[in-house]
Protein backbone atom coordinates (compact mmCIF):
# COMPACT_ATOMS: atom_id res chain seq x y z
CA UNK A 1 0.00 0.00 0.00
CA UNK A 2 1.23 3.36 -0.77
CA UNK A 3 0.95 6.10 1.54
CA UNK A 4 1.78 10.14 1.36
CA UNK A 5 2.39 11.74 4.39
CA UNK A 6 -0.19 14.09 6.23
CA UNK A 7 0.27 17.67 4.96
CA UNK A 8 -1.56 20.51 4.70
CA UNK A 9 -4.15 19.60 6.95
CA UNK A 10 -4.62 22.78 8.79
CA UNK A 11 -5.59 24.22 5.53
CA UNK A 12 -9.29 24.91 6.59
CA UNK A 13 -8.52 27.38 9.68
CA UNK A 14 -5.68 29.83 7.57
CA UNK A 15 -7.65 29.51 3.89
CA UNK A 16 -9.84 32.44 4.90
CA UNK A 17 -7.06 34.67 6.02
CA UNK A 18 -4.99 37.02 4.05
CA UNK A 19 -2.52 35.96 1.45
CA UNK A 20 0.53 36.58 3.72
CA UNK A 21 -0.75 34.43 6.50
CA UNK A 22 -1.87 31.34 3.70
CA UNK A 23 1.51 32.13 2.30
CA UNK A 24 3.38 31.29 5.46
CA UNK A 25 1.49 28.31 6.72
CA UNK A 26 2.47 26.67 3.36
CA UNK A 27 6.02 27.28 3.36
CA UNK A 28 5.89 26.53 7.05
CA UNK A 29 4.29 22.99 6.01
CA UNK A 30 6.50 22.23 3.10
CA UNK A 31 9.96 23.11 5.41
CA UNK A 32 8.42 20.66 8.01
CA UNK A 33 8.39 18.60 5.10
CA UNK A 34 11.94 18.69 3.64
CA UNK A 35 12.86 17.99 7.34
CA UNK A 36 11.29 15.47 7.60
CA UNK A 37 12.57 13.64 4.30
CA UNK A 38 9.60 13.12 2.37
CA UNK A 39 9.40 13.96 -1.18
CA UNK A 40 8.24 17.64 -1.75
CA UNK A 41 6.84 18.00 -5.32
CA UNK A 42 5.18 14.57 -4.78
CA UNK A 43 2.85 15.56 -2.22
CA UNK A 44 2.61 19.26 -3.34
CA UNK A 45 1.10 17.85 -6.47
CA UNK A 46 -1.02 15.16 -4.82
CA UNK A 47 -2.77 18.00 -3.24
CA UNK A 48 -6.69 17.98 -3.84
CA UNK A 49 -7.27 21.71 -2.67
CA UNK A 50 -6.19 23.84 -6.20
CA UNK A 51 -5.13 27.01 -4.20
CA UNK A 52 -2.83 24.31 -1.75
CA UNK A 53 -1.60 22.74 -4.92
CA UNK A 54 -1.32 26.44 -6.79
CA UNK A 55 0.51 28.08 -3.49
CA UNK A 56 3.06 24.57 -2.83
CA UNK A 57 3.71 24.26 -6.49
CA UNK A 58 4.58 27.35 -6.57
CA UNK A 59 7.04 28.04 -3.99
CA UNK A 60 8.92 24.55 -4.91
CA UNK A 61 9.09 26.17 -8.28
CA UNK A 62 10.99 29.64 -7.19
CA UNK A 63 12.35 28.18 -4.05
CA UNK A 64 10.78 31.46 -2.27
CA UNK A 65 7.78 31.29 0.57
CA UNK A 66 7.06 35.59 -0.72
CA UNK A 67 8.72 36.98 1.76
CA UNK A 68 12.18 36.95 0.71
CA UNK A 69 13.01 33.30 2.47
CA UNK A 70 14.07 30.28 0.38
CA UNK A 71 12.17 27.00 1.13
CA UNK A 72 14.57 24.28 0.58
CA UNK A 73 18.88 24.23 0.37
CA UNK A 74 19.82 26.03 -3.35
CA UNK A 75 21.36 23.12 -5.58
CA UNK A 76 18.83 21.25 -4.63
CA UNK A 77 18.48 18.08 -7.15
CA UNK A 78 14.78 16.62 -8.02
CA UNK A 79 15.25 12.66 -8.40
CA UNK A 80 13.03 10.44 -10.03
CA UNK A 81 13.20 6.50 -10.69
CA UNK A 82 10.46 3.98 -11.65
CA UNK A 83 8.98 2.00 -8.90
CA UNK A 84 9.86 -1.08 -8.03
CA UNK A 85 7.01 -3.66 -9.55
CA UNK A 86 5.17 -1.84 -12.19
CA UNK A 87 5.66 -1.73 -16.09
CA UNK A 88 6.18 1.73 -17.70
CA UNK A 89 4.06 1.75 -21.33
CA UNK A 90 5.48 -0.01 -24.05
CA UNK A 91 5.15 3.13 -26.50
CA UNK A 92 5.81 7.03 -25.77
CA UNK A 93 3.51 9.93 -26.71
CA UNK A 94 3.32 9.19 -30.57
CA UNK A 95 2.65 6.11 -30.17
CA UNK A 96 5.75 4.47 -31.35
CA UNK A 97 7.03 1.17 -29.49
CA UNK A 98 9.94 1.49 -27.39
CA UNK A 99 13.18 -0.27 -28.15
CA UNK A 100 12.92 -3.85 -27.49
CA UNK A 101 15.94 -3.18 -24.72
CA UNK A 102 14.29 -0.47 -23.33
CA UNK A 103 10.75 -2.22 -22.92
CA UNK A 104 9.73 -2.73 -19.34
CA UNK A 105 12.36 -1.32 -18.35
CA UNK A 106 12.62 2.41 -19.09
CA UNK A 107 9.44 5.28 -19.28
CA UNK A 108 9.73 7.47 -22.02
CA UNK A 109 7.54 10.16 -21.41
CA UNK A 110 6.52 13.71 -22.97
CA UNK A 111 7.56 16.96 -21.04
CA UNK A 112 7.37 19.36 -23.63
CA UNK A 113 6.77 20.18 -27.58
CA UNK A 114 9.66 20.68 -30.25
CA UNK A 115 8.93 24.01 -31.39
CA UNK A 116 6.72 24.82 -29.52
CA UNK A 117 8.45 28.57 -27.69
CA UNK A 118 9.93 29.35 -31.24
CA UNK A 119 9.19 33.15 -31.06
CA UNK A 120 7.46 34.89 -34.41
CA UNK A 121 10.61 36.82 -34.34
CA UNK A 122 12.76 33.59 -35.33
CA UNK A 123 14.07 33.53 -38.98
CA UNK A 124 11.83 32.31 -41.36
CA UNK A 125 14.46 28.87 -41.47
CA UNK A 126 13.58 27.74 -38.23
CA UNK A 127 9.71 29.14 -38.07
CA UNK A 128 9.47 27.12 -41.37
CA UNK A 129 10.95 24.17 -39.32
CA UNK A 130 8.53 23.99 -36.70
CA UNK A 131 5.66 25.21 -38.54
CA UNK A 132 2.10 22.82 -39.39
CA UNK A 133 3.28 21.21 -42.40
CA UNK A 134 6.86 20.25 -41.92
CA UNK A 135 5.05 18.81 -37.89
CA UNK A 136 2.98 16.46 -40.19
CA UNK A 137 6.06 15.53 -42.15
CA UNK A 138 8.08 14.52 -39.03
CA UNK A 139 5.24 12.52 -38.07
CA UNK A 140 4.84 10.73 -40.92
CA UNK A 141 8.76 9.93 -40.92
CA UNK A 142 8.38 8.70 -37.38
CA UNK A 143 10.31 11.72 -35.98
CA UNK A 144 10.14 13.65 -32.73
CA UNK A 145 7.42 15.99 -32.16
CA UNK A 146 7.81 16.25 -28.39
CA UNK A 147 10.78 17.16 -25.87
CA UNK A 148 10.85 13.44 -24.39
CA UNK A 149 12.77 12.57 -20.78
CA UNK A 150 13.17 8.59 -19.67
CA UNK A 151 12.76 7.69 -16.20
CA UNK A 152 14.74 4.44 -15.19
CA UNK A 153 14.56 2.44 -11.87
CA UNK A 154 17.82 4.31 -10.70
CA UNK A 155 17.16 7.82 -9.12
CA UNK A 156 18.43 10.14 -11.96
CA UNK A 157 18.23 14.37 -11.20
CA UNK A 158 15.76 15.98 -12.98
CA UNK A 159 14.94 19.88 -14.01
CA UNK A 160 12.18 20.80 -11.40
CA UNK A 161 9.92 21.78 -14.57
CA UNK A 162 11.02 18.47 -16.20
CA UNK A 163 9.97 16.60 -12.45
CA UNK A 164 6.43 18.60 -12.58
CA UNK A 165 5.56 17.80 -15.90
CA UNK A 166 6.64 14.22 -14.99
CA UNK A 167 5.23 13.60 -11.63
CA UNK A 168 1.75 15.31 -12.42
CA UNK A 169 1.55 12.45 -14.99
CA UNK A 170 3.09 9.54 -13.73
CA UNK A 171 3.76 10.31 -9.86
CA UNK A 172 2.53 7.87 -6.71
CA UNK A 173 -0.15 9.08 -5.44
CA UNK A 174 -1.03 12.28 -7.74
CA UNK A 175 -3.76 10.36 -10.46
CA UNK A 176 -7.05 10.04 -8.38
CA UNK A 177 -6.89 6.35 -9.30
CA UNK A 178 -3.39 4.25 -9.04
CA UNK A 179 -4.75 2.00 -12.73
CA UNK A 180 -6.60 2.62 -15.76
CA UNK A 181 -9.23 0.61 -15.89
CA UNK A 182 -8.74 -2.16 -18.89
CA UNK A 183 -12.01 -3.99 -20.32
CA UNK A 184 -11.10 -7.69 -22.03
CA UNK A 185 -13.63 -9.73 -23.35
CA UNK A 186 -13.66 -13.20 -22.63
CA UNK A 187 -14.88 -16.16 -24.95
CA UNK A 188 -18.59 -15.87 -24.31
CA UNK A 189 -18.08 -12.33 -25.06
CA UNK A 190 -18.24 -10.86 -21.73
CA UNK A 191 -16.27 -8.05 -20.75
CA UNK A 192 -14.73 -7.76 -17.77
CA UNK A 193 -12.67 -5.05 -16.43
CA UNK A 194 -9.26 -5.41 -14.73
CA UNK A 195 -6.01 -3.49 -13.86
CA UNK A 196 -4.86 -1.86 -17.06
CA UNK A 197 -2.45 0.79 -17.19
CA UNK A 198 -0.21 1.75 -13.48
CA UNK A 199 -0.27 5.66 -13.75
CA UNK A 200 1.90 5.76 -10.24
CA UNK A 201 5.11 5.08 -11.91
CA UNK A 202 7.55 7.41 -10.57
CA UNK A 203 8.52 7.70 -6.96
CA UNK A 204 10.56 11.28 -5.65
CA UNK A 205 13.65 10.21 -4.30
CA UNK A 206 14.92 12.89 -1.66
CA UNK A 207 18.54 14.01 -1.07
CA UNK A 208 18.09 12.65 2.71
CA UNK A 209 17.02 9.25 2.41
CA UNK A 210 16.17 6.39 -0.49
CA UNK A 211 12.19 6.64 -0.16
CA UNK A 212 10.58 3.39 -0.83
CA UNK A 213 6.81 2.78 -2.55
CA UNK A 214 5.49 3.46 1.52
CA UNK A 215 6.50 6.67 2.88
CA UNK A 216 5.64 7.88 6.07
Amino acid sequence: MIVLPLAFDRWATVEHLGDQSRRAYVADELRRLDRDGVPLLTVALAQTDDAVRHLAVTMLRDNADGEGKTIYEHGRQWLLALVEGENPPDRDAQGRLMPPELKGKVLRTKVGNLGGNVPATADKHELSRWSAEARQARERSRGDLYRYVDITRKASPFAIEDAIKVLSMWGVGVAPKQYRRASTPDRRGVVEESNGQCQWLVEEHTPKSNNSRKVA
